[in-house]
């Protein structure tokens, strides 16, 4: 026999979902070699300075040196990307000119992108001489 509670759907249940989305990252032309995870940890204390509510998880999926994949949660992806847009400074101190292409919904198409011929990032990001002088 049925209890008398109706019976409910996945998507009744109180705790929001995680929706992954993709960020589609590149470096400034120019930009020495990085680590993965030197990377993923700049982005992440940047987007989590964004906000005191909790860390937001970010991973770097794929990474060919310039231009990289991102995953962070849906309510994340807007943040992430006013906030990446510019110079990161990686955990090493070095600084890296950043930019934001687009988020895709599925890695696969995220990883479409990868594949095409890049794109370079605005000027606007790119290190200043001075920088570059410097070895950043």
């Amino acid at each position: 026999m049925r209890s008398g509670s109706p019976k409910r759907s996945s998507t009744s249940s109180a705790k929001p979902s995680r929706r992954p989305r993709y960020l589609a990252v590149e470096l400034a032309p120019g930009t020495h070699a990085i680590a993965p995870r030197s990377l993923e940890a700049a982005l992440a204390q940047r987007l989590a300075s964004a906000t005191p509510e909790g860390r937001p998880r970010v991973r770097v999926l794929r990474f060919d040196g310039q231009r990289s994949l991102v995953e962070v949660d849906h309510l994340w992806v807007g943040p992430a990307r006013e906030r990446w847009n510019g110079t990161l400074t990686l955990p090493d101190g070095r600084s890296v000119g950043v930019a934001t292409r687009r988020a895709y919904g599925t890695m696969r198409k995220g990883k479409r992108w990868l594949r095409a011929s890049p794109v370079r990032v605005p000027e606007s990001v790119e290190l200043s001489s001075s920088q570059r002088a410097r070895g950043h």
